[in-house]
């Protein structure tokens, strides 16, 4: 099937057409052209009608498994109803049952993937790591290399409530996973102990710290500056992403970080059903709170297209270029003021906000049903 997208305009900072009004062309699921001008004459042509496109949005940390955790939402509420085309799944199935996960995932419209819980039980339990033996490197191992296109990495959630006092071996054995499957960890970060000093000092290059924003005394700034340890595992290739969630989204955190010169590689959301009708709504929303701090529209969907397909390292998906997935979302940016929450209860101005129209998922065109709501406060 050939479908011509006609009179968008383009939001991809790799491409030389970055905000020009193009014509994308898809055959057979991927994209096979992008240019100002392609003739319609044989294809089936959708007019955009000056709508911004972009890649398909990655969300890198949501939790949509929701036979694991009885918190988990539905993949396609929050994907492409919500103008998400992929989900990234953050440690919600562990070995266990990330077979099941895995079954369950092709179900729906929404691409997903998984970061696999480095304890066995995933979100069975909301203390997975307080046994060591819970952690079964081997299994792991064993189903990420069984499912490698559908686990993306590993997750690991560095707080007292989940680990009890062993902050050691956790991340001890996740590099054994890691040594052997070459993915990203992802680590939770929150309430002390362990300190974010200690647990920065175990990650490496690619891996991915989660709630970077979060407003809690372990946080990413200290006594007006970024912690040293922070510009140290960014120096190194730390990555740090949003994960805004229920409690580990704070406005005046961003908007110092901001001010200091640090900002997010990536802006998961940590949607999941507690927090989808607020404080978080939607991944939209997460990059509408960023834009009112003096981010641009380019520098959000960066985040949740280019940045986050490099994370994953998905080499076909991230841009709107000929070879790629035809994995594309579809929105306008609007001017509408509204007041929204974050993490904390501090009320944020929206002035302009990031609203989806539409996704592609493999070439197939989908309108979305959730993100022109207010959210008036």
């Amino acid at each position: 099937m050939k479908t011509l997208l006609k009179n968008g305009v383009l939001v991809d900072k790799t491409s030389t057409l970055n905000h020009k009004t193009v014509s994308v062309l898809i055959e057979d699921g991927r994209i096979s052209e992008v240019s100002e001008d392609i003739s319609e004459a044989g294809y089936s042509v959708i007019d955009l009608n000056g709508a911004f496109v972009s890649a398909g949005w990655i969300d890198m940390h949501v939790h949509c498994f929701n036979e694991a955790w009885d918190e988990g939402i539905s993949p396609d509420r929050v994907g492409v109803e919500s103008g998400v085309t992929m989900l990234v799944d953050a440690g919600s199935s562990g070995a266990d049952n990330v077979e099941e996960f895995f079954e369950k995932s092709a179900t729906h419209k929404t691409k997903i993937r998984a970061m696999l819980n480095i304890s066995r039980l995933g979100l069975t339990t909301l203390h997975e790591l307080r046994k060591i033996e819970d952690i079964d490197v081997e299994r792991a191992i064993g189903m990420a290399e069984a499912y490698p296109d559908f686990i993306v990495g590993f997750k690991l959630r560095a707080s007292a409530s989940v680990m009890g006092d062993d902050f050691d071996n956790p991340f001890l054995l996740a590099r054994k996973i890691q040594t052997k499957v070459k993915k990203p960890l992802m680590v939770h970060v929150g309430n002390f102990p362990p300190s974010l000093d200690d647990v920065l000092g175990y990650l490496e290059k690619g891996d991915i710290v989660t709630h970077c924003y979060n407003g809690k005394p372990n946080g990413i700034i200290s006594d007006g500056l970024i912690r040293e340890s922070v510009l140290k595992a960014r120096e190194r290739g730390v990555l740090f992403d949003v994960g805004h969630g229920t409690s580990s989204y704070s406005h005046s955190v961003a908007r110092n970080s901001k001010a200091l010169g640090f900002y997010p590689d990536t802006a998961g959301t940590d949607i999941y059903r507690k927090n989808v009708g607020g404080p978080v709504y939607s991944l939209a929303h997460t990059m509408s709170k960023l834009m009112s701090l003096g981010y641009t529209m380019d520098e959000c969907i960066a985040m949740n297209t280019v940045n986050a397909a490099s994370a994953l390292r998905l080499d076909s998906y991230g841009s709107v270029k000929p070879g790629k997935v035809a994995d594309l979302s579809v929105f306008r940016k609007i001017v509408r003021e509204s007041i929204i929450l974050d993490s904390e209860g501090e009320e944020i101005n929206l002035n302009e906000q990031i609203v989806p129209v539409a996704v592609v998922i493999d070439g197939e065109w989908k309108e979305t049903i959730y993100g022109n709501e207010e959210h008036i406060h």
